[in-house]
């Protein structure tokens, strides 16, 4: 059997992480800490210069003032995740900023509160979406998410 930490559909991956706060923070530190990805699969978006700075300086990877040059970014490898990790209130302009910038291939998943699929697939222009909600202890590498 091979090792699951080498053995995985996710080689050829680039994910962006679009807003960058404690959650989406968890779901980097736990696919470097599990070496699912290694860091120059991982990209994120911040409006904060010095976040920005700890992201990159804490693991490694490249990191956005624009959301859009990340999702640009990913776009171009062989399959792309964009993790849309913001904050409800934020979200009308993160999709504003973001609008017909998805391309067909990628995936985007999901995390902000309320914000359903119909919502996320009128502004984007995708329909390939999921939608799930971590729990706390996923801050912890303990979660569980529906």
């Amino acid at each position: 059997m091979e090792n699951a930490k080498t053995a995985n559909n996710l080689t050829g991956t680039r994910f962006a992480f679009i807003g960058s706060g404690v959650m989406a923070e968890s779901m980097i530190a736990g696919l470097l800490r599990e070496e699912i990805v290694s860091h120059e699969q991982i990209v994120a978006g911040h409006p904060r210069a010095n976040r920005r700075d700890e992201l990159a300086e804490r693991y490694k990877i490249q990191a956005f003032e624009r959301n859009a040059d990340a999702v640009r970014l990913v776009r171009e490898a062989e399959s792309s995740i964009v993790v849309l990790s913001i904050k409800p209130q934020r979200l009308s302009n993160v999709l504003r900023d973001l609008e017909g910038i998805l391309t067909d291939e990628q995936l985007l998943i999901s995390i902000v509160a309320g914000a359903t699929i119909e919502t996320l697939s009128a502004a984007l222009g995708t329909k390939r979406i999921v939608r799930a909600m971590p729990n706390t202890p996923a801050q912890v590498g303990h979660g569980i998410t529906a």
